[in-house]
Order: C-alpha cells, then structure tokens, then sequence
C-alpha cells in the first residue's frame, strides 16, 4: 500500500486525496493554483476546512468577512504559513492577487458550529521532533487556539 499521491497541478484546484480515498476516509486534501484575479468558490457543507497559503498573496471572503491580502512567502520553505479556518456550513471565495498556491485541507465533520477565523504566521507554533539526523521543526498552523472539530 503506497501513501504517495502523484498529481500534476493545473490551474484551479486539483484533488490529491478526495472524499472517500479507502485509506484516509475521514480527510480531503488538494491545492488551489490561481493567477491574478482568478477566483474559486466552494460551500464546506458537512466539512470543515482549512486554507492554507503554500506560495503567493490572495484574498479570502467567507460571509461578511474578508482577508486581504493574505501571503506572500515566496514558497513552503520561507517563513511561516497564514490559513483560514472555515467551518461547516459557510461558502468562501479566494482570489488570486498574484500567483498564489493555496492547500485546501477537509474534514468532515458532524454537528459543529465554529466561526471562521483567520490564523496569521505568529499564531503558528513550532514544534521540534525527532532526534540527531531525523530531527525537524514542524509547523502546527491550526492547533488549540483555533476552535475547531477535528
């Protein structure tokens, strides 16, 4: 059994792991590629979801609110990460404001009612793990602070 998922990305959104994968049924995963000005919009329904911002600036609505501009790392390697927390039940919109590289990360969820709430790179908390050659930092975009489910 090989968790490697192979994928090209395009322009819009490509699913890498989609609902219902037999072997992570409980979690959605893929990434957002827009240009400047280029919009995608989705409704969580029964998810909860997370955008996180892997390269890039863009904008995200979700009901009255906006973020604007979120990003501007220049990839996933330089410097912490902002996200978007979206719960159950809300429709989002994101819009490129450059090149932008977005991961959409889903899990569904069942009764839940958290409000959507932006984390910025300083509420990013860093861990190390590991020891001697397999030590390495890693980055808990959303952790305790954000209320979410899962």
């Amino acid at each position: 059994m090989s968790f490697l998922y192979r994928k090209r990305l395009g322009r819009g959104y490509t699913a890498i792991v989609e609902a219902g994968d037999p072997h992570l049924r409980y979690i959605e995963f893929g990434v957002l590629r827009l240009g400047p000005g280029e919009h995608y919009q989705e409704e969580t329904l029964d998810r909860e979801v997370a955008l996180i911002g892997l390269s890039g600036r863009c904008a995200v609505r979700c009901g009255q609110l906006e973020w604007s501009p979120l990003g501007d790392r220049p990839s996933v390697f330089l410097g912490r990460a902002w996200a978007a927390y979206i719960p159950p039940g809300e429709r989002y919109e994101v819009i490129g404001e450059g090149e932008a590289d977005i991961a959409i990360c889903g899990a569904k969820v069942g009764q839940f009612t958290g409000r959507p709430r932006l984390i910025t790179p300083a509420e990013v908390a860093v861990r190390s793990v590991g020891r001697e050659n397999w030590r390495r930092d890693v980055f808990d975009v959303i952790g305790p602070q954000v209320e979410a489910s899962r």
